[in-house]
């Protein structure tokens, strides 16, 4: 049946079928997520200016000495530096008898006031973040050359000696306690807190650690997983489990969160809990075995952030480069995952990070006399937890949400519903026909263009019709006829839509 004209007076009908697409329902996120019930476009980075490197940063970590002085640690190919971000300062504090001799992979710790960290090819180095004296060997004497560094409360820990003589890369060397420069006889010492264990089930070597519990490290190797217990003197550390069949390629593919790891393993996105391993959102599986694994899966990484409770993946192109240009985002808060683009980044980490902008007092909705009867305050977020991002040349970008660009280039977000036969729910008939006569965009903020696909069968073959753009009400007027339907907000500016309620008309038999 033809699809006729409707009357101004059908498009305004109260009583037309509409169905609200709740924000459950939305299947793809690209440069945009769900927050808050709502769907809104993801934030933007800019450049730190003061920060030019000497090439890519491969690591970045954040360092907090005993005083409160915050520092963004970042590691080169060759070279170690610190940026402050209350100052703005970045400072070269390579160590001075030679640059560093190259790795692509960076493993770091904090110890007091010391910046502890590890290639795996050089000496393991020690910066003292109190001084303006530059990174320096943890010990001349420390013949272990460490691909993986941890603390324990006490006690500094170095994995995976990748000098020679463990072949296997499976001993774990810890520190007298109090003193992470002192490993025992080994290095002069005569303390006997320190110690070493080795990891002899499974094959490969250790790849990484983090920690689990407040005295329980989580060992992982290519093809099993272990616990190191501390369990004090005269042992101090023991290997207590394992489990064999299932392994880590990097040592950055472990996010702790509370007492549980997330994993993104050989066999998946998992969970481990110290005993098992248990499937994580299995339901992005389909979308990870797109990226994971190929030839660079050794440099994945997987962050949490803390501030906005989201887990971060961060996924290598396949190839001779092996940076990351997309990340999928999962948030514990709405259950919901985004596909993030934008970007071209060795390495990543959350910092805390001062705004041009905070909240005041305007922003809480209340008057100044209100607010300054409130004994509590109010609270700043001029300074907070921020993503920051190396690029894939010599410069560091954080979260800002005062530009649109990433990278210096503009991006665009899309959200789309998933497809859908409004014959079936709201008319119960299947096989009939439907016309979309009228769209509702609830809008925050904003104003993205709408796209609507049709399908015959429901499958991948989709037309596309649009851009449509909203009117001052937020409504769209088509006359659209088919059987599966699709809905697709895009836009490359900010926007925040709490819904979208499309207006159906029963059109005839198919």
């Amino acid at each position: 049946m033809l699809a006729l004209p409707l009357s101004p007076f059908l498009r305004y009908n109260p009583k037309l079928p509409r169905r609200s697409v709740d924000p459950r329902e939305i299947s793809l996120c690209t440069n945009a997520e769900i927050k808050d019930g709502s769907v809104t476009r993801s934030i933007a980075w800019s450049a730190i200016a003061s920060i030019t490197l000497d090439g890519p940063a491969l690591h970045i970590a954040e360092h907090v000495t005993n005083d409160g002085d915050r520092f963004i640690c970042i590691l080169t190919l060759h070279s170690f530096y610190a940026y402050n971000p209350s100052t703005d300062t970045l400072v070269d504090y390579t160590r001075t008898i030679s640059d560093y001799g190259g790795s692509y992979s960076w493993s770091s710790c904090s110890y007091g006031n010391y910046f502890i960290f590890s290639n795996g090819n050089d000496m393991v180095q020690l910066w003292d973040g109190s001084t303006t004296d530059p990174a320096d060997d943890l010990n001349s004497s420390l013949t272990f050359r460490a691909k993986v560094v941890i603390t324990l409360g006490s006690h500094l820990l170095l994995a995976a000696d990748q000098n020679g003589a463990d072949t296997e890369r499976r001993a774990i060397m810890w520190s007298v306690a109090g003193d992470p420069t002192d490993f025992g006889a080994a290095t002069g010492g005569t303390d006997t807190s320190n110690g070493t264990a080795y990891v002899y089930e499974g094959t490969g070597s250790i790849i990484g650690m983090k920690l689990l519990t407040r005295d329980t490290i989580g060992v992982y190797k290519t093809d099993s997983v272990h616990l190191l217990e501390y369990v004090g003197a005269p042992t101090y550390f023991v290997v207590r489990s394992s489990l064999v069949g299932i392994g880590v390629e990097s040592n950055n593919s472990i996010a702790p969160i509370g007492n549980e790891h997330i994993v993104l393993t050989t066999n998946g996105l998992r969970k481990y809990d110290g005993s098992n391993f248990t499937p994580f959102a299995p339901e992005i599986d389909s979308v990870l075995s797109q990226y994971y694994p190929n030839n660079n899966s050794r440099y994945v990484s997987l962050l949490y952030d803390g501030f906005y409770n989201k887990l971060w993946i961060f996924l290598p192109e396949a190839g001779t480069s092996f940076y990351s240009k997309s990340a999928l985002v999962y948030s514990f808060r709405d259950a919901s995952w985004a596909r993030q683009t934008g970007f071209q980044a060795y390495a990543a980490c959350f910092a805390s990070i001062p705004s041009t902008t905070g909240t005041t007092w305007g922003d809480m909705g209340m008057s100044w006399a209100a607010a300054a009867n409130m004994t509590w305050g109010g609270q700043s977020l001029s300074t907070r937890y921020k993503l920051l991002l190396g690029d894939e040349t010599d410069g560091v970008y954080s979260e800002d949400a005062n530009v649109a660009t990433r990278h210096g280039v503009a991006f665009t977000s899309t959200v789309e519903t998933m497809m859908y036969n409004p014959g079936l729910i709201l008319f119960q008939s299947p096989t009939w026909n439907t016309e979309v006569v009228q769209v509702d965009i609830g809008r925050v903020s904003g104003n993205p263009n709408v796209y609507i696909g049709v399908s015959d069968r429901g499958d991948e073959s989709i037309t596309w019709r649009g851009p449509y753009t909203p009117d001052v009400n937020g409504r769209v007027y088509i006359t659209i006829v088919g059987r599966w339907f699709i809905f697709r907000l895009q836009s490359d500016t900010a926007f925040t839509v709490y819904a979208v309620t499309p207006w159906f008309v029963k059109r005839g038999v198919v």
